[in-house]
């Protein structure tokens, strides 16, 4: 049996998208490979972005300042327009240089995927369309959308990779030729 975990990603109108992932949990090299669907949602998503972010927190007893935020890095990155899309496929690769998850009592790291939708105000019955995408008639878009942004952070877990894996990956030699 394959297993995947699917979630449906609102804002106070209503469902924005399904994101289907297929694990969690990840290794270092993987891909991170999830299905976004549009179909059948009630707000219309003109674009979004999906980030692999680290969290680095710093336990409270050991924080210069009270106030003191955790330090967040980003990774890779995949930003699609979205309008008239049925489906989107997520695809992240997670470097071999990134630190595994961890927690020890002087700091911790947890990954993430950031995501960051630009959604329309507008009903999608509102927005311009094809009547026919059967025909060749040209579609436009209106000059002008009134959207809102809305961000959702996924929690997950990568693991370390196979020693192997990681030392074969590393002895690989790169060169750029560049002819001017």
């Amino acid at each position: 049996l394959h297993y995947s975990d699917v979630y449906n990603i609102s804002n106070n109108r209503g469902r924005v998208c399904r994101l289907t992932l297929f694990k969690t949990n990840f290794k270092l090299g993987e891909d991170i490979l999830g299905l976004i669907d549009f179909d059948h949602t009630d707000v219309p998503c003109i674009q979004f972005t999906v980030t692999l972010q680290s969290e680095e927190l710093l336990n409270a007893n050991y924080r210069r300042k009270s106030t003191q935020l955790s330090n967040i890095t980003s990774f890779t990155k995949q930003s699609e327009f979205s309008l008239s899309t049925q489906q989107s496929y997520l695809s992240l690769s997670i470097p071999l240089s990134c630190t595994p998850s961890f927690s020890m009592d002087l700091v911790s790291l947890r990954w993430k995927l950031h995501f960051e939708f630009v959604t329309s105000k507008v009903a999608r019955s509102l927005l311009p369309a094809n009547p026919d995408p059967e025909t060749n008639s040209t579609w436009l878009t209106s000059s002008s959308i009134d959207v809102e942004s809305m961000i959702w952070d996924l929690p997950i877990r990568i693991l370390p990779t196979n020693p192997y894996f990681a030392n074969n990956a590393a002895k690989i030699s790169c060169s750029t030729v560049v002819n001017i």
